[in-house]
């Protein structure tokens, strides 16, 4: 009974160590919105540093997304609304190091548009800069949103500056990721010229995003005596160490990677790896093959006995 009692402990000990929360690795992005390869911003602009990588936009539509950093993970861009983009080569900011970001612009041609984007960790914290400016902009004046935070506004904006100045030609928002680790970027007109509304430059986004992983079983029991143990082991192919509970107290416990027979019956063990500070993904949860491994009578032991 003691060591029943001592099983049941480890096993609640076990589970309540499989559901934390993984942990949140800030990785860049970085977007801009141009028709010419020529024009590819490189480097730092209000986030970032020498060498960051820019994805370079000339349409809508679908788009994985590189890192600012080589290493770090890819993220899926799908850009929507009623959009074009156009190429100012001269404006404000044509004499200084943003000019490839600041020349061309995505134009919504209506009230509004989206950009989702998918692979970052649930329920983290986000943070966007988006560039807004155009010759044609002045006065005009956008309100960003992420996954429907409170809306921050650029302008109205001032289409004669040419160094970075919030918020007349950008702004930065906060938010969360949803349940599925998507994020929802959406722009709504605020405050129209007679050129129109929304231009964007470009967006930085700093996230916590990760790489996908799985587990499989490198030894595992199929049936184990009454009152026996057996070792056991599965392997992340991250490589990160994987933790294990039971979902059956009644006829087993774990220690270590140890499974202990209690009593006849159905005995469940779960593999699971939540992630890290780093770049995987938590991995789903895994059971012995078969769902499940019989714990059997020993040689000798009665039948009433063993289910005591």
């Amino acid at each position: 009974m003691k060591m029943r009692i001592i099983g049941f402990m480890l096993e609640f000990f076990m589970l309540f160590c499989l559901s934390g929360v993984a942990g949140a690795y800030q990785a860049l992005w970085n977007v801009q919105f141009n028709t010419s390869s020529n024009s590819t911003q490189s480097g730092a602009a209000v986030w970032g540093s020498a060498g960051d990588h820019w994805n370079l936009f000339a349409e809508g539509g679908s788009h994985l997304l590189g890192p600012a950093v080589n290493g770090d993970p890819y993220l899926h861009a799908t850009i929507g609304g009623p959009t074009s983009v156009i190429n100012q080569p001269f404006n404000a900011f044509s004499n200084t190091q943003y000019a490839a970001l600041m020349s061309g612009y995505f134009y919504y041609n209506g009230g509004g548009g989206t950009t989702v984007l998918t692979g970052f960790f649930p329920n983290t914290p986000v943070q966007v800069v988006f560039y807004s400016q155009s010759p044609y902009g002045g006065g005009t004046s956008v309100a960003y949103q992420v996954n429907g935070s409170s809306a921050s506004f650029t302008g109205p904006m001032n289409q004669y500056l040419s160094s970075f100045s919030s918020p007349y030609n950008y702004v930065t928002v906060s938010g969360y990721t949803d349940s599925g680790g998507a994020v929802n970027l959406s722009y709504v007109c605020y405050q129209a010229n007679s050129n129109g509304c929304i231009y964007l430059n470009g967006f930085q986004i700093k996230g916590s995003s990760g790489y996908s992983q799985s587990i499989s079983w490198a030894t595992y029991p199929s049936n184990l005596p009454v009152g026996k143990n057996q070792y056991f082991n599965a392997l992340a192919t991250s490589g990160l160490a994987v933790s294990y509970g039971v979902t059956t107290p009644a006829t087993c416990y774990i220690s270590g990677n140890y499974v202990y027979a209690t009593a006849v019956g159905t005995c469940t063990i779960l593999a699971s790896q939540a992630g890290d500070n780093n770049t995987y993904f938590p991995a789903q949860n895994t059971a012995i093959p078969g769902l499940n491994m019989t714990v059997r009578r020993r040689r000798g032991m009665s039948k009433r006995k063993a289910l005591a």
